[in-house]
């Protein structure tokens, strides 16, 4: 029984994690690396978003502030501990990713689901030491387990948690 508790409590997440030394807050303004059509303000533990269809969006986004009639209808909630993200996105879903910092906490690296974010007005390069993609290519699936930590087969319109051997889990629902 106690080896189920311990699996069914890795598998939701439900462990202690010693926080990085390189911590940096998530608040602020943000962009995705790549795409500099959407930013992410996230202040007092609401997530706003915001688009941006001109030329010039980082100067446009300096004036844009929390809850002002520019964002999206629809706010998300977010908590931000230990340098992992979670952000509500409703309905049953979440984000929940390990953010590293670089850059002097100017650029962020979700490591699921393998985006990088850069603040509004940042100067940091997008090239450099630490740019690499982490590789979850050559992991090996352990087993997969039900909600109460039973090993399964991978049944249809269940969730099942998928475990790895580099630790990580993936929550799946495979629909019939």
């Amino acid at each position: 029984m106690k080896k189920i508790l311990v699996t069914l409590a890795i598998a939701l997440g439900i462990t202690q994690i010693t926080p990085a030394q390189n911590s940096y807050p998530i608040d602020g303004k943000w962009t995705y690396e790549v795409s500099l059509n959407t930013m992410y303000i996230f202040e007092n533990g609401i997530r706003y978003t915001f688009y941006c269809v001109v030329s010039n969006c980082d100067s446009l986004y300096q004036t844009y502030q929390a809850g002002d009639t520019n964002a999206l209808p629809g706010t998300h909630p977010y908590t931000f501990e230990n340098d992992t993200l979670t952000v509500d996105l409703h309905f049953g879903n979440e984000l929940v990713t390990p953010v590293i910092f670089e850059c002097e906490g100017d650029k962020a690296i979700f490591v699921t689901p393998s985006n990088n974010m850069l603040r509004v007005g940042t100067n940091c390069s997008t090239t450099g030491i630490g740019d690499e993609k982490i590789n979850y290519k050559n992991r090996e699936l352990v087993k997969v387990i039900d909600l109460l930590g039973r090993e399964n087969k991978g049944a249809k319109n269940e969730p099942l948690f998928y475990i790895y051997d580099d630790g990580t889990v993936e929550k799946r629902i495979v629909i019939e």
